[in-house]
C-alpha cells in the first residue's frame, strides 16, 4: 500500500516538473499604434444664461444642435509605427503619416439642467446623444459657474468636465519576445481593435448676457475653450496567446493617446415665450486647434429654457 502511495506520489511530481520545464516561459509584448478612425461628437459646453434668475431657480433646457459643414479631420498619433509590417511575400503594411482620422458626428441632441444654489454661484449637469451615419453616442456634462447677480449685462465662468463615448477601429501592430529553456523567439503580429471607450476632459467657457425683465429679447455672447480624447482606449478584439506556465508577462503599451483642443465662440439670441419659458437661438464657430488642417465648423443650435 505504501509503495503504491509512494509510486503515486512521484507519478504526479514527474509530470509536474515536465510540465514545468516545457511550458514555463517569459513573455515581453509591445503594442504599437498604427493607423485609427475615430467617430465622436465635439463636445462643446452647455450654453447657460442668467436672465432675472434668483437664487434656487432651476433651469431644464432640452437642445439640438447640428453641423452644417462636417469634414473628416486627420492627425498624427505619437509614437505611431513607423516600420513595414510584412502581411506576405508581395504585400506590407505601413501606417499613414497622417494615421488619425476623425469623424465628427453631424446631430446632437440633449438636456441640460442649471440649479442657483447661491447668488454667484451655480451647478449644472446634463446628458445628450449624438448620431450620423447609424452612429449613436451618449455623453453628459457636470461642472460649476459663477457669475454676477442682479446686474445687466450678466456674466458667467463655467468650469466642467465633459463624459463622451466615442467609436473606434485602430490596427495596432504586437512584438512578442518569448524566451525559454530552449531558446528565444520572436514574431510580429497585426490586430484590428475595434470598440468604444468613455472618456473625461475638461472645459472653460465665459459668457455674457443681458437680462432685461421685460424684454422680449435678450442677447448673449460665449467664447471657450475644450479637450477631447480621442484616443485613449484598451486593446478591445486583440487575440493574446494563453501561456498556461507563463512565470513573467509584461506588456509596453506605445499607443500614445491623441488629445484634441478646440476654441469657440457662440453668439445668440434668447426670445421669451411665456414668463418663465425662453427659446434660445444660436450659432457656434468651432475650429478644431490639433489636427493637421484647422477647419471652422458652423454649428446651429437651438433649446429651449424653462426655469422654475
Amino acid at each position: 500500500m505504501k509503495k503504491k502511495i509512494l509510486y503515486r506520489l512521484f507519478s504526479k511530481f514527474i509530470v509536474i516538473n515536465f510540465l514545468y520545464l516545457t511550458g514555463c516561459v517569459t513573455v515581453e509584448q509591445t503594442i504599437y499604434l498604427g493607423d485609427a478612425v475615430v467617430n465622436a461628437p465635439f463636445t462643446h459646453p452647455p450654453t447657460h444664461l442668467n436672465i432675472n434668475k434668483e437664487t434656487g431657480d432651476i433651469t431644464f433646457s432640452p437642445k439640438f444642435s447640428v453641423i452644417t459643414n462636417p469634414a473628416k479631420m486627420k492627425g498624427t498619433a505619437s509614437n505611431r509605427y513607423n516600420n513595414h509590417y510584412r502581411i506576405s511575400d508581395s504585400s506590407y503594411y505601413g501606417a499613414n503619416k497622417e494615421n488619425l482620422e476623425w469623424n465628427p458626428l453631424k446631430y446632437n441632441f440633449g438636456l441640460d439642467i442649471d440649479f442657483k444654489i447661491g447668488d454667484h454661484i451655480s451647478i449644472f449637469g446634463g446628458v445628450h446623444s449624438s448620431a450620423d451615419n447609424n452612429i449613436n453616442l451618449e455623453g453628459g456634462n457636470i461642472g460649476i459657474g459663477f457669475h454676477s447677480h442682479n446686474q445687466n449685462p450678466i456674466t458667467r465662468f463655467d468650469i466642467g468636465l465633459n463624459i463622451q463615448k466615442y467609436d473606434y477601429f485602430a490596427v495596432s501592430i504586437v512584438h512578442t519576445k518569448e524566451s525559454s529553456i530552449f531558446g528565444d523567439s520572436e514574431y510580429w503580429d497585426i490586430y484590428g481593435d475595434k470598440g468604444n471607450s468613455v472618456n473625461f476632459n475638461p472645459f472653460i467657457s465665459l459668457t455674457m448676457n443681458s437680462s432685461y425683465d421685460p424684454g422680449f429679447i435678450n442677447y448673449f455672447g460665449t467664447i471657450g475653450v475644450f479637450s477631447q480624447s480621442l484616443l485613449d482606449f484598451e486593446p478591445g478584439e486583440t487575440d493574446y496567446k494563453f501561456f498556461p506556465f507563463i512565470i513573467y508577462q509584461s506588456t509596453v503599451d506605445e499607443r500614445a493617446g491623441y488629445i484634441s483642443y478646440s476654441f469657440y465662440a457662440n453668439p445668440g439670441l434668447s426670445f421669451s415665450l411665456a414668463e418663465n419659458i425662453r427659446f434660445v437661438m444660436s450659432a457656434k464657430f468651432l475650429t478644431e486647434l490639433s489636427t493637421s488642417k484647422s477647419k471652422l465648423f458652423i454649428i446651429p443650435s437651438a433649446q429651449l429654457d424653462f426655469q422654475l
